[in-house]
């Protein structure tokens, strides 16, 4: 049962961290900081290269950034996640601004979700039937995570997303994510 929890913790969090990709350095015209296209940009980066903590301080969400920072704090679920998001490959699209709050929309693609399932459940059930350690059949499911995401054949999936952002004294800020793209996703 803890196996289960564990997981589902670590997959909750890899789901939640596909939402976001990207870094640049441009600033509006108006010279109030980094545009809302930018700091989406800077959020999307900061998660492909495992700087969950960067990517935390650019939301608002407090879900969001309290799901980054207990994922930043678990070893194993930060090394699957970083490994996953350095796979990670985005667009980002012009945004819609409105005033003080604006919309970014996101083209994301990252290794299906259902290979890695399979994968883990083929290590769980191989474990259960083999008679291993609940921490054995984690240790083999973490390994089988790690080779499918890194094998490249891994079939991949794409989902287009949008992320709203609100200007604030310090500059725009990720306000919340569409998160209806990991619908497809089944862990």
């Amino acid at each position: 049962m803890l196996l289960q929890k564990r997981w589902m913790l670590i997959l909750s969090l890899v789901g939640v961290l596909l939402l976001f990709v990207g870094c640049s350095n441009q600033n509006t015209s108006n010279n109030d900081g980094p545009s809302p296209e930018a700091v989406t940009k800077m959020f999307f980066d900061a998660l492909q290269k495992g700087d969950i903590e960067q990517a935390a301080s650019l939301t608002q969400e407090k879900d969001m950034k309290k799901t980054l920072q207990e994922f930043a704090s678990d070893p194993q679920g930060k090394e699957i996640a970083t490994l996953y998001l350095q796979q990670l490959k985005y667009e980002v699209g012009s945004p819609d601004i409105n005033g003080k709050e604006a919309s970014v929309p996101v083209k994301i693609t990252v290794p299906g979700a259902a290979k890695i399932a399979g994968a883990v459940a083929k290590e769980a059930m191989s474990g259960v039937l083999d008679g291993k350690s609940d921490s054995n059949i984690e240790k083999s499911a973490l390994e089988s995570i790690k080779q499918v995401i890194k094998n490249p054949a891994t079939p991949k999936s794409t989902h287009n997303s949008s992320v709203t952002l609100v200007k604030t004294d310090t500059g725009w800020t990720i306000k919340s994510t569409d998160i209806g793209f990991l619908s497809s996703i089944h862990f």
